[in-house]
């Protein structure tokens, strides 16, 4: 993960290499400080108490206005739990189903055996759920169980009418080969949207405060992709970037695939295979280092073990940080690191009792 997070924010910083998509393409719609209460209850439908939602009042209200022209955005994608029912739920539906370019999200419910679906039957929905390590957003998997396409995949299909081909080994999008599990170009970051300069900042917006000039609603959001979602406090995760907005996790996924970053080319398998050549070269080729200035260091207790684990680490760090500088890439080296490590000590192990290293405490 360190390997991932500096490589990419050398790039970004140092670099200055920052593909940014165009701020007129999106305009995003915060809910966090628009809300309802509602009846909180138990399993047996008692009420309990109340609980903050969403006000769905104001969201009907917003759909509404946006089904008067349904093909004035190229699409709206609303990022956000339903799992508590409202009053306005009937009417919010009568909304949604008047726009078909209106995307749902949903995510499993606790484990990956259920999904906590919204209830409306009748909109196009994407799963939102996204892998963490250390609880920090890093790789994102394109499908579920095969087939269960995620939220990025559905933008994609809706705004490209294009969609993936499952294969046995890899799918294909828009006639290419593509990763489905990959490390995601955060492209739009929580400080664009609340960047001081304004010439900086993306288009973004409160609920309530865009219904407060309804008749410009269809202005503001015409030809872009209209993303709906807390931004500000609930759905924050964190990346290798600070803290950032759910919905932003899935918009910047979405990008990737709009440019190809997780597309399988030619010439990144040909790096692929020169680099395990190398490293599989300098495995197999057990060479003696005793005279060596370090070899003495290295011989020292257990420490030549970690010598030899941090020799393939590095190797493949060098691979992945050329696939991601080049192909824009990055490989997952640990498991890789510790396979190579496996298979040198069994190596190592056989060509003693062959007698093919010159001295039994060689260093490879």
């Amino acid at each position: 993960m360190s390997l991932f997070q500096y490589t990419s924010l050398f790039k970004t910083f140092v670099l200055g290499i920052d593909q940014k998509p165009p701020k007129k393409d999106f305009l995003f719609v915060d809910v966090s400080r628009d809300k309802q209460l509602v009846d909180l209850l138990d399993n047996d439908g008692i009420p309990v108490g109340n609980l903050a939602i969403t006000d769905r009042e104001k969201l009907a209200e917003l759909l509404n206005i946006l089904a008067q022209k349904p093909k004035n955005q190229q699409m709206i994608l609303c990022d956000m739990m339903f799992d508590q029912k409202s009053p306005a739920d009937s009417a919010l539906e009568t909304a949604m189903n008047k726009l078909p370019n209106l995307l749902l999200s949903y995510v499993f419910d606790g484990d990956k055996d259920s999904l906590k679906l919204p209830p409306f039957k009748k909109v196009k929905k994407g799963l939102a759920n996204y892998e963490t390590y250390n609880n920090t957003f890093l790789k994102f998997k394109l499908f579920y169980r095969d087939s269960l396409p995620t939220v990025p995949i559905k933008m994609y299909e809706m705004l490209h009418q294009q969609k993936p081909r499952l294969g046995w080994m890899f799918n294909h999008l828009n006639d290419r080969m593509i990763l489905n599990h990959f490390v995601t170009n955060l492209r739009i970051r929580n400080y664009d949207l609340f960047d001081i300069t304004p010439k900086k900042r993306y288009n973004w917006i409160g609920l309530g405060e865009l219904l407060m000039f309804p008749d410009d609603v269809l202005k503001i959001c015409q030809d872009r992709i209209v993303v709906i979602g807390s931004f500000r406090a609930e759905d924050k995760h964190n990346t290798i970037y600070g803290d950032m907005a759910g919905p932003l996790i899935l918009v910047n996924t979405y990008l990737a695939l709009k440019n190809g970053d997780n597309v399988i080319t030619l010439g990144w398998i040909i790096w692929l295979c020169v680099g395990f050549y190398g490293l599989s070269f300098f495995l197999f080729w057990q060479v003696d280092f005793s005279k060596r200035k370090f070899q003495r260091l290295a011989n020292r207790g257990q420490f030549k073990y970690v010598i030899r684990f941090l020799t393939y680490s590095l190797g493949l760090s060098t691979l992945s940080m050329v696939s991601f500088f080049s192909f824009g890439i990055h490989l997952n080296i640990l498991w890789l690191s510790f396979w190579f490590y496996l298979l040198d000590s069994i190596l190592k192990t056989n060509y003693r009792k062959r007698a093919w290293l010159s001295r039994p405490e060689s260093w490879f």
